[in-house]
Formats: C-alpha cells, sequence, structure tokens
C-alpha cells in the first residue's frame, strides 16, 4: 500500500513539473509573438496563461498584466481597462501593480474620466513614493483638477509634478499648465512667469508659440496693453496654428484699439478678413469695426453698422450694438434720436446689463435739457445697477444734481457713495472727489475740501485744474491760512470765465489780510475792472482801505468819496469810519471830524461811536490844539462813559497837558487813569508820563518817589514789577550807577519770577561795569550768561563780558567764553556778532589759523550780514599782513565799493594800503582820495588817508602836494 502512495506522488510531481515547463515554455512564446507585435497570439497565450490552474501567482498575474497590455496595444481599450482593473483588485503585491495603477490613470485621463483617473494616480503616489512614473502622475492628477475647474487643487500637484522633474516626462506641459492656472486666478504676473520659464528652458517644446500667445494674452488681462502688443507681434506666434493664430491676432487688434491706436486695430482686423473672408460676416468682428468706427470719431459709420447689427436677432450682441447705435447718435448730437433708441432699448432688453447704463445715459440727457425730475427718474433705476462702473457714473451725476440744487447734503452723500463704486485714480473717481470737496465746502468743512482735493491732485493734478484750487483756495482762506490760499490762488487761471474773477477778488482779499496793501490795491483794482463785478462796491471799498494802509490818504479818500456819491452815502458805520480816518491822513482833519460826526448822528449804536468821538479828540491833538483836543477827550468821556477806551481818554488827557507844559495837570490825569483803572492796558504808560512829568519839571527825585509809591500801594498790580524796574531804569539813565544797582537788586529780589529779571541781572552788571567794579559786574554777566542766555540780553551780557576780558588782557577767558556760548545757542541773528568777537581775540592771542577758520565760517553762513561784512575786512588784513596781497584786494575793493558806512572806509583804507605795498602808487592815491571824497564823515580813516597820501606824494617826488597832505592832518589834530 506505500507502495501505490509513492508511486502516485511521485506520478503527480512529474506532472507538475511536465505541466510547469511547459507554462513556462508557453510564457516564452507569448512573449516572443508580444515581441514581435504579434498582440492578437500573445493575448491568447497570455489569456491561457493566466486561465492556467498551476499554482505560479508571479507567472500568471505578469501573464494577466501582458495580456491587457496586448488588448491596449490592439486598441481594445476597454477590454484592457477590465484587465488593468482586474489586475489591481486581485494582484495588490504584484511588482506589475505599479505599472498597472499608471496605466488604469492616464486611460481613465485620455477617456476624460477625472475622478477615476485621479484615484488610480493618487493611489500610485501613496503606495509607490519612488515611482519612476512618480512626477508625471503628479502632472496628471493636477491635469484632472485643472479639468475639473480646481485651479488651486490643480496649482499643488503641479508644484508637486515640478518638483519631481526626474520622473516627469511632461516637463513642459506642466509649466505651461501653471501658467494657464495663474490665468484663471487672475494671477497674471505669476502666470508670464510660468510661461517665461517654457520660453526660456524648453527651447525644444511644442508649446513655445502657445506661451508666447498667453504671455501677450495675460498682459492684455492686466491693461498692460504695451506689454501685450510686443508680445503677441513676436515672430512665434507665426508658428501657432492658424486659429490660435487667428486668436492672437484679436487680442493685438483689442490692444491696440484699447490704446486708441484705431489705425492698427482696423488694419489688423482687416487682415484677419482678408485671410479669412468669412471673418467679415461674423457679426463679432463687423461689431469691433464699428467701435473702431465710434472711437474714431466716425459715429455715422459706427451707427449704421450698430443698427444694422441690431436688427439682426434679439441676443447679447444685437443688445449692445442697439446700445451702441442710441450712442452713437448722442455722440452726433442727435439727443432726441439716441432717446428713441434707448427707449427702444429699455422696452426690447428689460434684463440687460447695459439696462442700468441706458438709464443713466436717459438721465444724463434729460439733466442736459434741464429736466431735473426726469433724471432724477431715470437714475433710480441707474444708481440699482450690477455695474460698479454705472453706479459711480450714476451717484456722480446725482452728486452734480444735488450741487446745483444747493442740496450739499444730499450731493456729500451721493458723492461719497459713486467713491465706493470707483476704480482708483479713474476719472469717474477724480469727479467724485471733487464733487466731495465742493459739497464740503458749502457745509463749511473747510478740512473735508482741503483733504478731498488733495486726494484729488495726487491722482491728476490737472483735473479740472482751475476750479479744484479756486475751492482748495476759498478753503484755506475761510481756514485763516491766507498765505496758503495765495499759493493756491496763484495756481489758478484767471481767465477762466468760471473762477477767474473770484479768484481776483481772492487774491485781494488775501493780500489785504496779510497786510500787503500794494498787492491788494493791484488785485482789487483788477477785480472792480471785470464786467459784471459781483462785490463790486465791497472792493472799492477794500481798495480804499488798502490805500489807507499803505498811507495813501488822498487816494483813500477819494475811492470812498467816489462809492459815497454813486450810493448816496455810505452805508456802513465801518465805511464811515475808515472815511473819517483816511481824510484825516489826507490832511482833510476838518472833513474828517464831519465824517466822525456824521457816524455818530447816523449809526447812534454803531461799535464805532465812542473811537470816533475819541478820533476827533486825537485830531485836534495832532494838529496841536491841545484844549480842543482836551474838551473832544472830555466830551468822549460823559458820551460813552461805559467804553473800554475811557482809559486811553484820560492818558490822552494827560498827554495833552504835558504837551502844554502844564505837567501838573498831567499829573492829575495819568494818576486819574492809575487809581480808576489800575488793570488797563495803559497803566504802564501811564506812569512813564507821571516819571517824565516830574523829569520834565527837573524833579527827579519825585519820579523815583512816585514808582516807590505806586508799587506799596499796588503790590499785586499785573505791572507793579514793570513799575519797580523804571525805577532802576530812570536811577541809570541819570547816571547814579551805584543806586541803579541797588534798584535793580531790590528787584530781583522782590519779583523773582519776573519776566525782566534777566534784564535787572544784566543792568546790575553794566551799573557795576560802569562804577569799574570789573569782579561785581562779571559775577551778574555770569548769571544771565549761564541761566538766560536765549533772553533778549543774554548775548549783551556775553559781549559786555567778553569786553571786560579783554580790557584786563584775559585774552583766553574772554576766547573761552565766546566758545561757551556758541556751543550753548541755537542760530540766531546776533551769533555772528559772539562768533567775530571770538575771531578779534585769536588774532589777538595770535592764533591766525583759528582766526581765518572763525572768520571764514561767519561770511559762509551769515554772508549779507553786517559781521560778515566785518569777517572780511579782517580776513583782508590778515592777508595784507601775510603779504597776500591778490586776496586781500579782492576783499577791499568789493567792501569799499558796496558799502558807506565805517567798515566801508575802513575797507577802502586798507585797499589803498594794499596797492601801495604792491607799489602800485597812483592806483592806491585813487583809492586814498576816494576815503576822502565818499567817507569823509569817519574821521580816523579819513585822517590815515591823507597821511598816506602824502606818503604817495613823496613816492611820487611831488614834495608840495605832500606838504599839503601833512598840513591838512595837523588842522584836523594838533
Amino acid at each position: 500500500m506505500k507502495s501505490v502512495i509513492k508511486f502516485f506522488i511521485l506520478f503527480l510531481f512529474t506532472i507538475t513539473i511536465s505541466n510547469a515547463q511547459q507554462l513556462s515554455s508557453m510564457y516564452e512564446d507569448a512573449m516572443e509573438a508580444f515581441h514581435q507585435k504579434e498582440y492578437h497570439k500573445a493575448q491568447k497565450m497570455f489569456h491561457e496563461i493566466g486561465d492556467s490552474k498551476e499554482n505560479q501567482p508571479e507567472l500568471i498575474s505578469t501573464a494577466k498584466y501582458y495580456e491587457a497590455e496586448s488588448y491596449l496595444l490592439m486598441g481594445e481599450v476597454d477590454a484592457a481597462l477590465g484587465l488593468f482593473e482586474g489586475f489591481d483588485d486581485s494582484y495588490q503585491l504584484s511588482s506589475y501593480r505599479e505599472k498597472v495603477l499608471y496605466r488604469l490613470g492616464t486611460l481613465y485621463y485620455e477617456d476624460g474620466n477625472s475622478k477615476k483617473a485621479r484615484s488610480k494616480l493618487l493611489t500610485l503616489t501613496n503606495d509607490y513614493p519612488e515611482s519612476i512614473n512618480l512626477g508625471s502622475s503628479y502632472y496628471l492628477i493636477a491635469d484632472t483638477y485643472y479639468l475639473d475647474g480646481n485651479y488651486e487643487k490643480a496649482l499643488e500637484f503641479y508644484e508637486l509634478a515640478k518638483d519631481k522633474s526626474s520622473t516627469n516626462n511632461y516637463m513642459d506641459k506642466t509649466i505651461f499648465s501653471m501658467g494657464n492656472c495663474y490665468e484663471e486666478l487672475g494671477r497674471y504676473d505669476e502666470a508670464v512667469m510660468s510661461y517665461d520659464e517654457v520660453l526660456s528652458f524648453y527651447r525644444e517644446s511644442d508649446l513655445l508659440a502657445q506661451a508666447q500667445m498667453r504671455i501677450g494674452v495675460s498682459y492684455f488681462k492686466q491693461d498692460k496693453l504695451d506689454n501685450a502688443i510686443i508680445e503677441l507681434s513676436d515672430p512665434l506666434i507665426n508658428d501657432l496654428p492658424e486659429k490660435k493664430q487667428s486668436e492672437a491676432m484679436m487680442v493685438l487688434a483689442n490692444s491696440f484699439f484699447r490704446l486708441k491706436e484705431y489705425t492698427n486695430a482696423k488694419e489688423i482686423f482687416n487682415s484677419l478678413i482678408s485671410k479669412n473672408p468669412e471673418l467679415g460676416e461674423q457679426r463679432e468682428i463687423r461689431f469691433a469695426l464699428a467701435k473702431i468706427n465710434f472711437q474714431s470719431g466716425q459715429f455715422q459709420d459706427a451707427y449704421n453698422e450698430f443698427i444694422d447689427l441690431a436688427g439682426q436677432g434679439s441676443d447679447s450682441l444685437s443688445a449692445s450694438s442697439l446700445y451702441w447705435a442710441a450712442e452713437s447718435q448722442r455722440y452726433m448730437n442727435n439727443g432726441a434720436e439716441a432717446k428713441k433708441l434707448y427707449d427702444r432699448f429699455i422696452k426690447e432688453y428689460p434684463d440687460n446689463k447695459l439696462s442700468a447704463q441706458v438709464s443713466y445715459n436717459l438721465s444724463s440727457i434729460a439733466y442736459g435739457d434741464e429736466n431735473t425730475d426726469t433724471a432724477l427718474q431715470y437714475l433710480q433705476s441707474s444708481l440699482t445697477s450690477d455695474d460698479n462702473a454705472t453706479r459711480a457714473r450714476s451717484y456722480a451725476l446725482l452728486g452734480e444734481i444735488k450741487l446745483n440744487a444747493r442740496d450739499y447734503a444730499g450731493a456729500l452723500d451721493a458723492n461719497e457713495n459713486a467713491l465706493k463704486y470707483t476704480e482708483q485714480n479713474s476719472e469717474l473717481r477724480q469727479q467724485a472727489l471733487l464733487g466731495l470737496a465742493i459739497a464740503s465746502y458749502y457745509q463749511d468743512n473747510f478740512d473735508g475740501t482741503i483733504s478731498e482735493i488733495g486726494k484729488l491732485q495726487s491722482i491728476n493734478d490737472s483735473y479740472q485744474k482751475d476750479k479744484a484750487n479756486f475751492y482748495l483756495a476759498e478753503a484755506y482762506f475761510a481756514k485763516g491760512d491766507f498765505q496758503a490760499a495765495l499759493s493756491t490762488y496763484n495756481r489758478i487761471n484767471t481767465g477762466d470765465k468760471d473762477v477767474g474773477s473770484q479768484t481776483l477778488y481772492g487774491k485781494a482779499y488775501c493780500y489785504y489780510n496779510l497786510k500787503d496793501y500794494a498787492n491788494a490795491i493791484f488785485y482789487f483794482n483788477q477785480y472792480t475792472m471785470q464786467p459784471g463785478a459781483r462785490h463790486y462796491v465791497d472792493a472799492k471799498l477794500r481798495l480804499a482801505d488798502s490805500h489807507y494802509g499803505t498811507k495813501n490818504f488822498e487816494r483813500a479818500s477819494q475811492i470812498y468819496n467816489e462809492v459815497f456819491k454813486s450810493a448816496g452815502k455810505l452805508n456802513s458805520d465801518y465805511e464811515l469810519y475808515q472815511f473819517g480816518q483816511a481824510l484825516f491822513y489826507a490832511n482833510q482833519p476838518n472833513d474828517a471830524i464831519s465824517r466822525f460826526e456824521e457816524l455818530q448822528s447816523r449809526f447812534p449804536r454803531s461799535r464805532y461811536v465812542d473811537d470816533s468821538q475819541y478820533l476827533i479828540g486825537w485830531i485836534n491833538f495832532k494838529k496841536g490844539n491841545f484844549r480842543q483836543a482836551i474838551t473832544e477827550y472830555r466830551e468822549m468821556i460823559r458820551k460813552y462813559s461805559t467804553s473800554p477806551i475811557v482809559p486811553i481818554a484820560y492818558y490822552s488827557i494827560g498827554d495833552s497837558y504835558f504837551n502844554m507844559s502844564n505837567y501838573d495837570s498831567a499829573v492829575v490825569y495819568y494818576n486819574k487813569l492809575i487809581q480808576d483803572y489800575p488793570n488797563s492796558q495803559y497803566v504802564l504808560d501811564a506812569v512813564n508820563g507821571i516819571q517824565y512829568s516830574f523829569i520834565a519839571k527837573d524833579q527827579p527825585e519825585y519820579a523815583i518817589e512816585f514808582l516807590d509809591r505806586y508799587v506799596k500801594l499796588n503790590p499785586r498790580s499785573e505791572f507793579a514789577d514793570q513799575v519797580m524796574y523804571k525805577k532802576g531804569d530812570t536811577q541809570y539813565s541819570l547816571g547814579e550807577y551805584e543806586k541803579a544797582k541797588t534798584a535793580f537788586q531790590d528787584f530781583i529780589n522782590r519779583y523773582p519770577n519776573s519776566t525782566l529779571v534777566p534784564n535787572a541781572y544784566y543792568w546790575v552788571g553794566k551799573s557795576a561795569s560802569m562804577l569799574n567794579q570789573s569782579g561785581e559786574a562779571e559775577e551778574y554777566f555770569r548769571v544771565v550768561i549761564d541761566k538766560y542766555l536765549e533772553s533778549e540780553v543774554g548775548i549783551d551780557a556775553v559781549i559786555e563780558l567778553g569786553a571786560i576780558y579783554k580790557k584786563n588782557q584775559e585774552l583766553a577767558k574772554a576766547e573761552n567764553l565766546y566758545t561757551e556760548a556758541l556751543g550753548k545757542l541755537d542760530y540766531q541773528k546776533r551769533t555772528p556778532e559772539i562768533m567775530f568777537e571770538k575771531g578779534v581775540v585769536l588774532i589777538e592771542e595770535e592764533k591766525l589759523p583759528e582766526a581765518y577758520v572763525v572768520f571764514n565760517d561767519i561770511i559762509k553762513y551769515y554772508d549779507g550780514t553786517l559781521f560778515a561784512d566785518k569777517a572780511k575786512v579782517e580776513l583782508g588784513v590778515l592777508e595784507y599782513n601775510r603779504g597776500g596781497y591778490d586776496n586781500s584786494e579782492m576783499l577791499f575793493r568789493e567792501l569799499g565799493a558796496s558799502r558807506t558806512d565805517d567798515i566801508g572806509a575802513k575797507a577802502q583804507y586798507y585797499y589803498g594800503l594794499t596797492l601801495m605795498a604792491q607799489e602800485k602808487t597812483r592806483e592806491a592815491m585813487t583809492a586814498f582820495v576816494r576815503v576822502r571824497s565818499v567817507f569823509g564823515t569817519y574821521d580816523e580813516w579819513y585822517t590815515k588817508s591823507l597821511i598816506k597820501l602824502g606818503d604817495c606824494y613823496v613816492e611820487l617826488g611831488d614834495t608840495q602836494n605832500a606838504r599839503e597832505m601833512y598840513r591838512a592832518v595837523l588842522q584836523r589834530h594838533r
């Protein structure tokens, strides 16, 4: 039995080996047939192997794979697909599965089944990350997303495909497709970069011409029309298929069209038609040519084509044609015909996207016909347009309507809405900004006006330039910034029919308010010569005021008289008031008094009545009629006892008595002012009046006593410190330096917070200096310099202390003082004075190079100042002393010719010395003679020039004239 079993096993084994050998042999035969492209034979053999019951899974799975491949190569795609799908289900561990997944992915891709293709290829990329088809798979996956319109996801996989370039057989297509995605997403700059990459690195690709075209199209979509034209004019475009070439040419033609280069656009369209005559019948081409005619101003030709196209159906092109036919009529100024066509459009195409624009155009026509209600009715439709441009235009027109109706709040709201829908920098945005600025102005929002016009002019400073600048200037004027207003008015063409006349008026008022009366006169004159000047009378009165401001009182009074005569009388108290003043200054005091009396009579409640009565007294005062002046001042006090100018009336009575040498009465009225109006701004003037009265009476001690008494009686007066300060001031002026010093020291102790403290310290130092108390003077000057250098006496203290140091030959101290002061000071007009003093000290210290630097700095940074010229003299002297005659001659000659003061005299004298040193004796004599003739009042240089003239005559051997020069010196200085 065991033997039988052994035999049976051996028999089976023998049969298995035999079958395996047969399968291997069949497989070899099948593969040979496959390679010999006998795919039908190979398929049958591979099928037989695949159906075998033998336990050889690797061989059978391989046969299954090649059977599917054979079907594929025979063109039986469905059969192949079925076998590949079965393979994928049954042989997950096969080494051929990777290829099967790729085959399935590509087959589904080619069949347009994006979902299945993507599924197989994603499985491949997940399961076989080292696949030789990984990059290609990523590309195909990306393409399926692109075909599905998922451009962001497509880009993600195109990037992966690009990164796996070594396993990507579609690199040029990958990068080109990335450009397509960027285009679809509106990322045109990135699209251009991708297409450019194809052109730069894949010169053998069959996508070069398409990449060139897509670059041009991308630029076109970005409105970079010049770039689009350059790219679409490239010779590569000629390599495109005919249909693509036509597409490229259409974009090129439209680029020219949008750049308003209509001749080029028309030429390309005609060229397209000549190559493809059937295009001439295409409605789209005819429409484009009609648009070119329209934009070229050939409105009749455009209309003929548009109206024909409009009648050829009821599609969107017919609707657009009807719209442009109406536009053509509108541009031919056939408003009625345009309106008929627009009405037809609304009737035939109520839901068309252009219907809102049509409503806007109808509104515009109605508004142009001054039919505002109808215009507003049409606007109701266009204001809700889905098209932002139409909505913006509608709001802008509404703003204009509201503005003209003086509904400024409505205009403001409309223009704000217009801005929401306008494109940045568009002309419509500029219109809305200007409308917003004007509406803001009329609502007294002047900052708003300035802001909006600023935005407008940052976009386009030429947009309605005169009008924009006018409202900008008016806003500045309303804010009181007359200088800015004037600068802006100056940018306006005064010949402009809308704002020119008002600009002249505004400029005149700017100059008037800036107290530049000469220019105000010029522009008020210009304005009054404008036909129908709205503010003629006001301008004439301001013209008179301006003449008054230039002290041309005669002309001012003439103009007031002209207005007075033309109107029968001046109709305002202010005009009478100004007229009266002008008459007085024009030396017509009696007429002036008459005008002031008329003012009080006609305008008893005027705010000028008290002033006018006071001025009657003042006119008498100026005429020297002091008694009559006193009478008028007293009348003013009687009639207008509550007037704020009563204190000055009392003061003026005091002045009148003072001028009559009636000092006691003067003191009485000055005192009246001080006692009754202790807080009046004229108290200090009254104190001065009392002080001068006592000094005039030769009673300075009473003046001092009065000042002391005032401070004791009015310790809290806001003028107490100033009155006490005057005590020291008075004593210093009387030469009582010790008393002055004590008075100023008392002042410092009593009023340490007064603004006059720096001055008091200075005058203590000055008094000590006059008493030759150098140490004490230095102490007080140092306080001013250390604590109050920026005060009005700070520089004086530096100069005085420097003079003390120089007098005591402490030159190093003087130099250090000037250096210290210059280090602390910001620029002020007396800085060059300190620099000059430092330069002089450096010369005395024989530090000549440093002196050169200082004087040069003064000339460089402060040219045109007194000390710059003084520095030039000192530099000239330094150059003269070292023998640099060319430089010294130039410096002295310039100053001697340009100045007529002591600086010029010294320079002229040294000019002569420089010429003498060069043995130019006769030229030197001319220079010295000029000192004598031009600078005769400056004795030092005059005398020295006489001596040098004598020396020159000696040089020339003319002893007689030399004696005369020397005698002249002796006569002046015996």
